[in-house]
């Protein structure tokens, strides 16, 4: 459905089946799409691994643990950008601490 005003399309309305609000809300917030171009930039100045190999890796099934998972991201350059200011949005008191009761 396009929404119109004087003859000149303004809106679309647009079905958004298997999205919830937080990916909704991400994918037009021009914070984030700059922090994803970024990223992106920085993927193809620096490298990094690619989104095929990466689902190659996770397909092979290897039984990767949460410390090899933290070391390799903070190893990683392709998340350097989250050391920026810009980046640090959040403070201990924008919510609680979750404890995982595995």
């Amino acid at each position: 459905m396009i929404l119109t005003v004087e003859g000149k399309p303004v809106a679309a309305l647009v079905s958004i089946e298997n999205a919830d609000l937080e990916t909704v809300t991400l994918s037009t917030h021009p914070s984030f799409l700059a922090l994803i171009e970024r990223a992106r930039v920085r993927q193809k100045t620096e490298g990094g691994i690619s989104n095929t190999e990466m689902r190659r890796k996770l397909a092979e099934g290897t039984e990767v643990d949460e410390k090899e998972w933290l070391r390799a991201a903070s190893a990683n350059p392709a998340f350097d950008f989250l050391k920026e200011p810009e980046e640090d949005i959040y403070t201990l008191e924008d919510g609680r601490p979750f404890y995982d009761q595995r």
